[in-house]
């Protein structure tokens, strides 16, 4: 910031009431150039304030605001002035101009900012410095960043900070995929109402599909099945679906209600249904059900998963009347070991 003495103001001021058109009035001319003596005076004062303390930096920042309504009333009320003209269209008059202006009071706030943040550093502090930091980047790569921030801050709790982060991401795919992030972290601590919520203002169909598909299995895993089949729709991607899908069974399965898992796994291919069924077919197995077990092996579609999971059978039982079907079907396999 460079210092100006008074004579150089002084000189400034004249010249551009000399400089002043014949057709802006002696009234705008005089109240534009009155704004800014007090803008110039105000930067001065500015330039006296040396504490690099937290009560310093919050008086700079304050000085400077002032500044800059000055000038900006400048342009407002006074836009037939000279001056007015010249501080629009950027240029430098005395020590001032507004793109530098603007450039001065964003620096003081960050170091306001960050003088607070030294002062009492909590995780929200410093999460709300770097979206500062962030938001002053340019290019398109600083949408990724404070998507990373607005997750974080959801991961810390800080929901109302983390989805006006995420909604503050001027591109509408990284937002939404920050906005489902934010609502995956929402499902997974039990806040499943504002999960839901969230989701269902999501227009981008993966983005809501992981959001959904979060909300889905948490309600699997409170045992709310009807709340989940309920949803089962609102996941457009058919891997997320899928994958649902097979949790619900599985859970469906655990709970010993075996006939609607099977009928659920009809919805998916055989190779997919014939690993959840081998997963299925392992519950049963560690909790003792062999005969459950046995006939869920035997439905298995897919012969390598079915001949894996006869092996294993066998492993587990010493039954001979048991052991000898697995023989048979093994030997009745096309894929073979």
């Amino acid at each position: 910031m460079k210092s100006i003495t008074r004579s150089v103001l002084r000189a400034s001021i004249f010249a551009l009431l000399f400089s002043a058109g014949g057709g802006v009035s002696a009234d705008t001319a005089a109240g534009a150039n009155s704004l800014f003596v007090r803008a110039v005076e105000g930067w001065q004062s500015v330039e006296q304030i040396a504490g690099n303390d937290t009560a310093s930096a919050r008086r700079k920042l304050e000085r400077l605001r002032k500044v800059s309504a000055a000038i900006d009333s400048i342009i407002a009320d006074h836009s037939g002035s000279e001056l007015a003209v010249k501080l629009i269209i950027g240029e430098t008059v005395g020590p001032l101009s507004v793109p530098m202006l603007k450039e001065t009071v964003r620096e003081a706030e960050l170091k306001l900012q960050l003088s607070e943040c030294a002062d009492e550093p909590t995780s929200s502090c410093i999460i709300d410095l770097a979206v500062s930091i962030v938001r002053d980047m340019s290019g398109d790569s600083s949408f990724y960043y404070i998507k990373d921030i607005a997750i974080s801050q959801a991961q810390a709790g800080l929901y109302n900070e983390s989805l006006k982060t995420a909604r503050s991401i001027p591109d509408r795919k990284v937002q939404e995929n920050a906005l489902s992030q934010i609502s995956i972290k929402m499902a997974e601590t039990g806040d499943l109402d504002q999960a839901l919520n969230l989701a269902s203002g999501l227009s981008i169909g993966s983005a809501a599909s992981q959001a959904y598909s979060a909300i889905v299995s948490s309600k699997i895993e409170l045992g709310k099945f009807g709340d989940a089949e309920r949803l089962f729709e609102k996941i457009e991607d058919n891997q997320a679906r899928r994958d649902v899908l097979i949790e619900y069974a599985k859970a469906l399965a655990s709970k010993g209600q075996m006939e609607t898992s099977m009928d659920l796994l009809t919805r998916i291919d055989d190779v997919y249904r014939s690993a959840a069924m081998k997963d299925i077919f392992e519950i049963q197995v560690s909790e003792g059900d062999y005969e459950s077990a046995w006939e869920t092996a035997d439905k298995i579609p897919d012969d390598s998963y079915r001949c894996q999971a006869v092996v294993r059978f066998g492993i587990a039982t010493d039954d001979r009347e048991i052991i000898d079907r697995i023989i048979e079907s093994t030997l009745n396999m096309e894929d073979g070991f």
